[in-house]
């Protein structure tokens, strides 16, 4: 019985680690790791979740497991958050299919749960696109902002995949995304609205948005370093759009 809790222990700090990971507001991960410990009737356990790293000290038959485990990365992805949740409703619902569950919450970023790269492209830069004509309705407009922010979209991809600086690569993904818009705004002497628009997929708003709710929700140290991030990211953007119309001469 102790082996099993202490696979559950284990199971639990695992989705915990993805929900932290992927963009889960930090009371969700509190209260999903809450979850599942009660499931397997342990009651007596303490959560501490930092920006990057769970810990989690759990008492059973009067000796205490510490486990400590950190996030590699943080990145938004709401199917593994959903998929993670779905799976936890289906062991409070039937505990008898508990096995198979955390097997699958075990193997959850096995199942490659992503948007193709192309779906991404094309949906963001539609996205942007779409926004632009809110501002001005043109079809020039929407040209330009789709192409630039796709292109954009397109380096943004290819250097996550290659492992490089997350903010490093928010910087160059607006400097060649307002380069491309920039040059087309100049060449075809239109307004600077596909500038700002297709720079818009780069907005950081789920930190933004989880470091207000944490900071309601008395989660301070979350709050104010999703803030910073979300801040930081900002800059990265301005940065990179500054270079960028530097050079055109805008």
């Amino acid at each position: 019985m102790i082996q099993f809790q202490t696979e559950f222990i284990e199971t639990a700090l695992h989705a915990g680690i993805l929900l932290l990971q992927y963009g889960a507001q930090t009371q969700d991960v509190e209260e999903s790791i809450s979850k599942l410990l009660k499931i397997c009737n342990i009651k007596d356990y303490t959560v501490v979740i930092l920006p990057y790293t769970i810990i989690l000290n759990v008492n059973i038959d009067d000796k205490t497991v510490t486990k400590i485990k950190r996030a590699p990365k943080q990145e938004v992805n709401f199917s593994i958050i959903t998929e993670i949740h779905r799976i936890t409703n289906q062991i409070e619902l039937n505990p008898k299919e508990i096995k198979k569950a955390l097997i699958r919450l075990k193997h959850i970023h096995l199942l490659h749960l992503n948007y193709p790269p192309i779906l991404k492209i094309v949906a963001s830069a539609l996205a942007c696109a779409f926004i632009s004509q809110l501002i001005e309705s043109s079809l020039i407009v929407f040209l330009i902002t789709f192409i630039a922010s796709s292109s954009g979209m397109v380096v943004r991809i290819m250097l996550s995949n290659n492992q490089v600086n997350p903010f490093l690569v928010v910087i160059i993904t607006s400097f060649v995304t307002t380069l491309i818009s920039s040059f087309f705004v100049k060449l075809f002497y239109v307004s600077h609205v596909p500038i700002s628009s297709a720079v818009l997929m780069l907005v950081p708003g789920v930190p933004l948005i989880n470091a207000f709710e944490d900071m309601l929700k008395a989660h301070y140290t979350n709050a104010i370093s999703r803030g910073i991030r979300g801040i930081l990211i900002s800059l990265g953007i301005a940065l990179g759009m500054m270079s960028a119309i530097s050079i055109v001469g805008i």
